[in-house]
């Protein structure tokens, strides 16, 4: 049964129901996960490539609740899949290899660039910046002066392996 009234009304009706029900509200949709894995996972990409500004600012409130959790969780994760760090690093070094060209310099890509970040713009700190990858390593990028580019660690994390980047 739908609700009347204004649309305050209707929305203050609805949390007072959501909180009335919360747990039940929540075994259900948990239920409907788990029998709709692939489903859940597609409407959850979607939602991420279509509202992305959104989701950073999620992510970034869930690392300042969690301090520590998300590198937790990474260790835990290499001690039980030991073997697929290990093929990873190693596709990730055979990709490198393959994509040389050049001897890079992280001092003269700072220098080149200025000390500004190319993803955002912004001054970096000269003792704690990363060179990155302008087409990944993984998209075909090569390893030289002309596809790297000066980066915040935070920017080139953000960024990760997508090409191109979004201005």
């Amino acid at each position: 049964m739908p609700y009347s009234g204004t649309p305050e009304e209707i929305k203050a009706k609805q949390h007072a129901y959501y909180e009335r029900n919360r747990e039940r509200i929540k075994a259900r949709s948990k239920q409907w996960i788990e029998e709709h894995r692939k489903q859940a996972a597609d409407s959850r990409r979607r939602y991420a490539k279509a509202h992305p500004e959104v989701v950073t600012k999620s992510q970034e409130r869930w690392q300042e609740r969690n301090p520590g959790l998300a590198a937790q969780r990474t260790r835990e994760w290499y001690a039980q899949n030991k073997e697929r760090h290990r093929e990873s690093i190693r596709r990730r070094d055979e990709r490198i290899l393959a994509a040389w060209v050049e001897n890079v310099r992280r001092e003269e890509v700072f220098l080149r660039a200025n000390g500004i970040c190319g993803i955002c713009g912004e001054p970096v700190d000269p003792a704690n910046y990363e060179t990155d990858h302008i087409q990944p390593l993984s998209a075909g990028g090569e390893h030289s002066y002309a596809n790297v580019q000066l980066a915040h660690p935070r920017c080139n994390d953000r960024k990760g392996t997508r090409w191109p980047w979004p201005q």
